[in-house]
């Protein structure tokens, strides 16, 4: 009986130890990854008669308080988070998404931004450029990203982009 319950509060015990080492792999952004770039978390423990008990576990999203500060590249976009948002380069256009960006456990989000098209060719000393309200939805997977971005007022997909964190952007400007 004694030994049926030192087996319980053992297993308990792992259990819960590996749900703070998930989290904490989550809070922590990337630490050593896996073969796909996604932060992996590894807990030991010592069994019974001295055994060393081993188990981890993968987190497919890099940091709680978002998206971690830097570049992510990809063809035809370029994207660069900030602590308070993110803005976006592409071919003949550019972007700005006022806040932090926060994936949830899956990866996703769903931020609201500006889109605003250029063109090429000299541009009117009085021109303005207008941009548009656009939500910028897409996922996370450790290194990598797809953003789909999507008029506010008609729901038009302007683009899916895939991009890659570290990765340069291969931009090329409307001429």
């Amino acid at each position: 009986m004694c030994n049926v319950r030192m087996r319980t509060i053992f297993l308990c015990t792992l259990l819960l130890l590996l749900a703070f080492a998930w989290v904490g792999a989550e809070r922590k952004g990337e630490a050593a990854g896996d073969t796909f770039g996604r932060p992996r978390s590894v807990v030991e423990l010592r069994g019974e008669g001295g055994h060393t008990l081993k188990a981890s576990g993968d987190s497919e999203v890099s940091a709680k308080d978002g998206l971690p500060v830097g570049s992510w590249g990809g063809e035809h976009v370029g994207l660069e988070v900030t602590e308070r948002g993110a803005t976006i380069e592409y071919d003949c256009a550019h972007g700005t998404i006022g806040r932090r960006i926060v994936p949830d456990r899956s990866g996703r989000f769903d931020v609201p931004g500006t889109h605003t098209e250029e063109s090429g060719g000299p541009i009117r000393q009085d021109a303005r450029a207008r941009g548009y309200a656009v939500r910028y939805t897409g996922r996370v997977r450790g290194r990598q990203m797809s953003v789909t971005v999507r008029r506010g007022d008609t729901g038009k997909v302007i683009g899916t982009y895939k991009l890659v964190r570290g990765q340069e952007p291969s931009i090329f400007k409307c001429r």
